[in-house]
């Protein structure tokens, strides 16, 4: 999706993850260039999963880990009881020594790269290849 700044692209794609994470068995891994734009997404995620209990009730914590995550905000990998999974990972496109390196070893069928126009192409070539693969 390419729509101006501040037209709602990432709480449009959190909304729409947490209800294909919660219902359906699929991973869903959040990528962007720096780990403070990775937690945009992820804290929309956060906020609205609470919003109603068919959501927050699937959620795979223990009780008082719930408030926690409801008062901080900060997750990098929610995990439902029906196998749905959200996680967060940091490209980080500054460290062009390491490119690529904190993305090795995970899977998912279902990618959602926020600013990718700031993610090298190298790298980009590395998320759609080791991540998609």
């Amino acid at each position: 999706m390419i729509t101006p700044t501040q037209y709602g692209k990432s709480i449009t794609i959190a909304l729409a993850t947490i209800i294909r994470a919660v219902l359906l068995p699929e991973k869903y891994t959040i990528i962007a260039p720096t780990k403070s734009k990775t937690q945009i997404i992820m804290g929309y995620v956060i906020d609205h999963i609470f919003d109603s209990e068919l959501f927050s009730s699937q959620l795979k914590i223990e009780g008082g880990k719930i408030e926690q995550l409801r008062r901080e905000r900060n997750r990098e990998h929610l995990t439902f009881k029906r196998g749905g999974e959200i996680i967060c990972l940091t490209a980080d496109a500054r460290n062009q020594k390491k490119i690529g390196q904190v993305l090795l070893g995970y899977g998912s069928g279902n990618i959602l790269i926020d600013d990718s126009p700031l993610i090298p192409d190298e790298l980009y070539l590395y998320i759609k290849r080791m991540v998609g693969g």
